[in-house]
């Protein structure tokens, strides 16, 4: 078996696994309501991104898991990767903060890029960007010392991948570029026979790279993510997306 490493970030609180009168195995988060029980483990009461939740030994969780306002680079990193917003402990500023800014199918930036606030503008006219749309906190003289001060922003404020821009390329009006976009991501809003209309246009669009179309204009996803996950190329990504935005039916 190969070995692999991964990072998430869950919700936890203590917690203890007990076995009550009747044999039966829960989770419990109440001291007191532990101590009546024969056997106790202790551990964490784990909330997954996707609603799921579990029991995690305490042994366990402890060697897997930091708290937000305690990471070091690293995590910072992978944090900043999955959309959520970096500062630090010592940024006296408020609402200074650090985002990965993903450039979306049409820009010029075909990386992803993250800007100083002092200088966004230089900054983005250099690496060819239209318009800058990383916002990153004041330089810190000291960025470049010690671990375990950096923390996400706002309570684990997940900035926003993808914002609505206008197409020139695609022969589609503003207002009419407008609802195919927000219409799309209501994915989950809309009835079932919509759904089925939305999925059969990503099918009829994007061929074989449906799934990569979908998750495009569904998620919040930026295209440089998308294009890698799905192992495709951003041009074909585009192609795709402007037959996509060509073909949305009037009204679902």
């Amino acid at each position: 078996m190969k070995k692999y490493i991964g990072t998430k970030i869950i919700e936890a609180e203590p917690a203890y696994r007990v076995v009550d009168a009747e044999g039966n195995v829960r989770v419990v988060t109440e001291a007191a309501e532990a101590k009546r029980c024969g056997t106790v483990d202790l551990g964490y009461k784990v909330r997954y991104p996707d609603g799921y939740e579990s029991f995690s030994p305490k042994g366990a969780f402890d060697d897997a898991y930091h708290p937000i306002d305690d990471m070091n680079f690293g995590l910072a990193i992978e944090a900043l990767r999955k959309g959520f917003r970096v500062c630090r402990r010592g940024w006296n500023g408020k609402g200074i903060f650090i985002e990965l800014q993903t450039p979306d199918a049409y820009s010029k930036n075909d990386k992803p890029i993250h800007l100083h606030r002092h200088d966004r503008l230089a900054d983005a006219e250099h690496r060819g960007a239209e318009e800058p749309r990383a916002v990153v906190g004041e330089p810190d003289r000291y960025a470049g010392r010690g671990l375990g001060d950096l923390r996400l922003n706002e309570n684990g404020e997940r900035g926003s991948e993808q914002m609505f821009r206008y197409k020139k390329s695609v022969p589609v009006s503003y207002e009419r570029q407008g609802y195919i976009y927000f219409a799309s991501r209501l994915y989950r809003e809309l009835t079932e026979e919509q759904q089925h209309k939305l999925l059969n246009l990503c099918l009829q669009c994007g061929g074989e790279h449906y799934q990569a179309l979908f998750e495009f204009v569904t998620t919040d996803a930026g295209a440089t993510a998308v294009c890698m996950k799905h192992f495709l190329s951003r041009s074909t990504l585009e192609r795709a997306v402007r037959r996509y935005y060509e073909s949305f039916p009037q009204s679902l």
